[in-house]
């Protein structure tokens, strides 16, 4: 084959090859403009502002599904208030540690104005926190509540506080089995896939219930611990080593510090 065969099909196909790639970048670049006047749209129907990216909130919360993987980045930032209450709801991305193709989720948080200490609620069918982010495993006495819901708390008192009946029959309904979590002054959570504007109303509706539905004597039993934090363990250091010291008759062996008596004999 000459020179001139090679030239006369190269140069057409390198042509078409070039239009097809200019092709799919003009429509991803009209797809990308659609959705941000989407967004943009949704967020000036309510009133709420939008925002392209917020690196912060990539590092705002350490429990699932921040704190893995590499290269996490939140973006398509919706803020605004939704019954008295402060939200943020984005698309968070990262790149798993073994490598490969990024995992996407739409975040939705709410503030709740109070701490609380961090607990999760997973529902059936969803893989629970590892025990250093999410604490331990809260066993109820309800074996149906703990197929449905497996909760993992850094505090099993405060756990056993907020799952009162009115919680865990909202809970127990079919079309709240979502991932929550308590986390600082949010609630947290989350589903796989971008954001979808559609959503975040109905998500909201969700979390300002769960907001309702902590108890105020779990609001004001954190608010006294963080008020009044348990004193600092002191730390007595051993005596120096010496000569031993000679018992006097009659007198009691020590049990050694520990509670437990010496052997006799």
């Amino acid at each position: 084959m000459n020179p001139g065969s090679i030239a006369a099909w190269v140069v057409p196909v390198a042509g078409v090859v070039l239009g097809v790639f200019a092709a799919v970048v003009l429509w991803a670049y009209r797809r990308l403009t659609r959705r941000s006047d989407e967004m943009r749209s949704v967020a000036a129907l309510y009133r709420w502002a939008f925002t392209p990216d917020s690196p912060d909130l990539a590092r705002r919360w350490r429990g699932t599904p921040f704190g893995v993987g590499t290269d996490r980045r939140a973006g398509e930032v919706f803020t605004g208030s939704h019954r008295g209450h402060h939200f943020t709801a984005f698309t968070y991305t990262f790149v798993p540690a073994a490598g490969g193709k990024a995992h996407t989720y739409s975040v939705y948080s709410l503030s709740t104005g109070h701490r609380v200490p961090t607990i999760e609620f997973t529902p059936a069918g969803i893989e629970p926190p590892p025990a250093e982010l999410g604490g331990g495993r809260v066993e109820f006495a309800s074996a149906d509540f703990n197929n449905a819901w497996t909760v993992t708390a850094g505090s099993a008192t405060v756990a056993f506080g907020l799952i009162n009946p009115a919680f865990v029959a909202w809970l127990m309904r079919a079309d709240h089995a979502i991932p929550l979590r308590f986390e600082g002054t949010d609630i947290v959570t989350w589903r796989a896939g971008r954001m979808r504007p559609g959503s975040i109303m109905p998500t909201l509706d969700q979390l300002a219930e769960v907001a309702r539905l902590v108890p105020q004597y779990v609001r004001d039993a954190y608010a006294a611990a963080q008020a009044n934090p348990p004193p600092h363990r002191v730390t007595t250091r051993r005596p120096a080593s010496g000569p031993p010291q000679r018992r006097r008759p009659g007198a009691e062996p020590q049990d050694g510090g520990a509670g437990i008596p010496r052997s006799s004999g």
